[in-house]
């Protein structure tokens, strides 16, 4: 009877985790990496570095910018999510993102940083689900 009891529990607790359950799809992430160029309103220009890989208009994804600090004497650098975007435009190596939503808001001494300072280094990543890729035979 306590075996039952046990099992009828952890089907109860189960069986919402089962029929919640969505199935996954890979997906293959690119990355491009360039500089602001000018950013007006909620629109950002990016000049992309040499690349072989070239998003699409309307792509979505995540730009995040490159820094360094200084702490405690030694150097820290990283990249620092700053907005979810996604693609407007595009012409040669100019890139035009539409800003969907700040993700890291800095103030210092009660400003608000400036995420996207014209020459700072960003990198944009976005997802294409791995069933529109091209077939390749």
């Amino acid at each position: 009877m306590k075996n039952i009891l046990i099992i009828s529990i952890c089907i109860l607790l189960g069986t919402p985790l089962f029929l919640n359950a969505q199935t996954k799809t890979d997906s293959i992430e690119y990355k491009i990496e360039g500089k602001i160029i000018g950013k007006t309103g909620m629109i950002l220009k990016v000049q992309q570095n040499q690349s072989d890989t070239i998003p699409k208009i309307g792509d979505k994804g995540e730009l995040s910018k490159y820094f360094e600090s200084n702490i405690f004497g030694g150097k820290t650098t990283g990249w620092l999510l700053v907005a979810k975007v996604m693609v407007t435009g595009i012409v040669k190596n100019n890139i035009t993102f539409k800003i969907l939503k700040e993700e890291s808001i800095i103030t210092i001494n009660g400003a608000k940083k400036n995420n996207f300072e014209i020459g700072k280094t960003v990198k944009f990543i976005w997802k294409i689900p791995e069933l529109n890729q091209p077939k390749t035979e």
